[in-house]
C-alpha cells in the first residue's frame, strides 16, 4: 500500500511559491483545500522549510479532507447565473494558466474573488462598474454556479447591495469582468458588424505573475 507518512518525515519537493526545489517536512496543521471557505483541522501535510507553503499531501490524509468536504457541501449554499458564453471562455482560459483540476481551480478563484467582494467596499465598486460592460449583457447561454457557506453569501451579498448590485446574475457577471481584466484578458466585439465576441490575451507576463500571486493565495 505504499509508506505511510508521518510528522517530522522530511523530503524533496517543488514548491510553486519559492520556484525551487526545496526541503520539505511533515506536518500536522489546519489546511485549507482550494476549493473550499473552511479550513479541515488537524491534517497530514507537507510542507516547505523554506516558506511554510503547502506543497504535498500524503495519501493518508485524503479520507479525512474528503469526509470534511461532504459535511462543506452539505451546509453550503450557491451563488448562480445564467453567464454569456464569452464570460465563461474567458473564466476556463484563467483556468488554464493553473495547476489543478479545472472545476476545483475555477471554484478556487470565484471564492477568491468572492471574498475580496465581502471585504472590500473598492472592490464591490469595481465589480458594479465592469457589470455595466455591454458584455455582460450579452446572450447568456452559459452558467456558474459557485457553492459557499452561508455567511458568506450573506456576506457577499450585503456589500454587493451597498455598491449598488441587485442580483446575482449581475455579481457574477461583473466579477467575472473583473477577473479578466486582471489577468490582461481583453474583450473586444468584432469588426465588421458581426454580433459575436473576440477574446484575445495580451500582456501574458503581467497575467503569468497575478496567477501565480492568486496560487499562493488559494493553495
Amino acid at each position: 500500500m505504499g509508506r505511510l507518512f508521518q510528522a517530522g518525515d522530511r523530503l524533496s519537493a517543488i514548491c510553486e511559491t519559492c520556484g525551487d526545489s526545496v526541503n520539505a517536512r511533515m506536518k500536522i496543521q489546519d489546511y485549507m483545500p482550494p476549493e473550499r471557505e473552511v479550513a479541515v483541522p488537524d491534517v497530514l501535510v507537507l510542507v516547505c522549510e523554506r516558506c511554510d507553503a503547502v506543497v504535498g499531501i500524503p495519501p493518508r490524509s485524503t479520507p479525512r479532507i474528503n469526509a470534511s468536504r461532504r459535511v462543506e457541501d452539505y451546509a453550503s449554499e450557491t451563488i448562480q447565473a445564467r453567464l454569456p458564453r464569452v464570460l465563461e471562455d474567458t473564466l476556463d482560459l484563467v483556468v488554464a494558466t493553473v495547476a489543478g483540476p479545472p472545476k476545483i481551480v475555477r471554484s478556487a478563484i470565484l471564492r477568491h474573488y468572492l471574498r475580496l467582494v465581502a471585504q472590500s467596499p473598492v472592490i464591490a465598486d469595481a465589480v458594479k462598474l465592469r457589470s455595466a460592460d455591454p458584455i455582460a449583457n450579452s446572450k447568456a447561454d452559459g452558467r456558474l454556479v459557485v457553492k459557499i457557506p452561508p455567511h458568506r453569501k450573506a456576506e457577499v451579498l450585503e456589500i454587493a447591495r451597498k455598491a449598488g448590485i441587485e442580483s446575482e446574475p449581475q455579481l457574477l457577471h461583473g466579477l467575472a469582468l473583473l477577473i479578466a481584466d486582471d489577468c490582461q484578458i481583453e474583450l473586444r466585439p468584432c469588426h465588421g458588424g458581426e454580433s459575436a465576441i473576440r477574446v484575445f490575451e495580451k500582456g501574458a507576463k503581467a497575467r503569468e505573475k497575478f496567477i501565480k500571486e492568486l496560487a499562493m493565495v488559494i493553495s
